[in-house]
């Protein structure tokens, strides 16, 4: 099998909204929506 760099947990969800970003960052922005993937 293989080990996967990033274990998930399936049935767990989250999301949340953009509180600041920081400089340089353009992909997102406060006030966006987002959730984790």
């Amino acid at each position: 099998g293989q080990t996967p760099m990033f274990p998930r947990i399936f049935g767990h969800e989250a999301g949340g909204i953009v509180e600041s970003v920081g400089e340089g960052v353009t992909e997102l922005a406060p006030g966006d929506h987002v959730l984790p993937v």
